[in-house]
């Protein structure tokens, strides 16, 4: 099971194209439903705060608020480090074409819209383009931080064309995979909680059970272990000589991908753990 860091704009943005996720669309969660003091006018949710009822951000302005925080001094910044031209205007106008997708969805009843969860959505966009690089994890906890924005009504495993039509999922962000099917992707940070099966990967120090697909304590450096790959030891190490040791550093040889500290060996040489976010999408390049 190579790790492979699928950073798609929309993922992290929160209005959400085609973006990769678990292949077969299963799922173990159970759909969630809005809380009890939420209400949808005209797919907008409002949630009771006190005595008022506050949007949040308004439908029709929650695109520009997304290419705000999409296309900023920080986004220049992480595509000059990757060598990649930066556009201003055709990074807006990604960011306004993807989300109007979304818009469009809302208004035709295929999705319902919270303009309350812009906030976390926008910093964890402004977060992630301060760091230039992230892991797996680090996308997909971004990705459930946005996934509050946009909640379709098109279950797991139901084709889709974009990820706002697709139903949340737990704790899961909903996404159209690369199949054209709703998919969920997450972070499980406990141990106990499902993994895998739900589109949810376990948090460093868990490693996720086979067959019973849950998320465990990893095996410390220096325990014993079953076999080149058992993943017991946890994102990170693998198993040497039947104990668990430290996966191999980036640029080092490499014959598989377990060995790699970063669980990616990309010919014959471990990668970085984190990759760049830059790419000629997000930079108009």
């Amino acid at each position: 099971m190579k790790v492979v860091l699928a950073l798609a704009l929309g993922l992290v943005a929160g209005c959400g194209g085609n973006v990769e996720g678990p292949a077969d669309g299963s799922d173990t969660g159970t759909i969630a439903e809005a809380s009890s003091d939420t209400a949808f006018v005209d797919g907008v949710a409002e949630v009771a705060d006190g005595d008022a009822t506050t949007p949040g951000v308004p439908l029709d302005a929650v695109c520009e608020v997304i290419a705000d925080a999409a296309c900023t001094s920080s986004t220049k910044a992480c595509c000059t480090s990757a060598s990649i031209s930066f556009d201003e205007a055709k990074c807006r106008a990604y960011h306004r074409a993807d989300c109007g997708k979304a818009v469009e969805n809302v208004k035709a009843g295929r999705a319902a819209y919270d303009g309350k969860a812009v906030e976390t959505c926008v910093a964890a966009w402004k977060s992630i383009y301060t760091q230039c690089k992230a892991t797996t994890l680090d996308v997909y906890r971004h990705a459930v931080a946005c996934a509050g924005i946009f909640n379709g009504t098109t279950k797991v495993g139901d084709a889709c064309d974009h990820a706002s039509q697709c139903s949340h999922v737990g704790d899961a962000a909903p996404v159209c995979n690369s199949s054209k099917k709703c998919a969920a992707v997450g972070v499980a940070d406990a141990g106990g909680e499902a993994c895998r099966t739900n589109g949810m990967l376990c948090s460093d120090g868990l490693y996720c059970t086979f067959p019973e697909n849950t998320c465990k304590a990893a095996t410390p450096i220096g325990g014993a272990c079953s076999g080149s790959m058992d993943q017991s030891c946890g994102f990170g190490r693998y198993c040497s000589s039947m104990k668990c040791v430290e996966g191999l550093p980036p640029g080092s040889g490499c014959s598989d991908w377990i060995q790699c500290s970063s669980w990616q060996c990309v010919a014959g040489k471990c990668s970085e753990p984190a990759q760049p976010v830059a790419n000629t999408t997000v930079c108009g390049g």
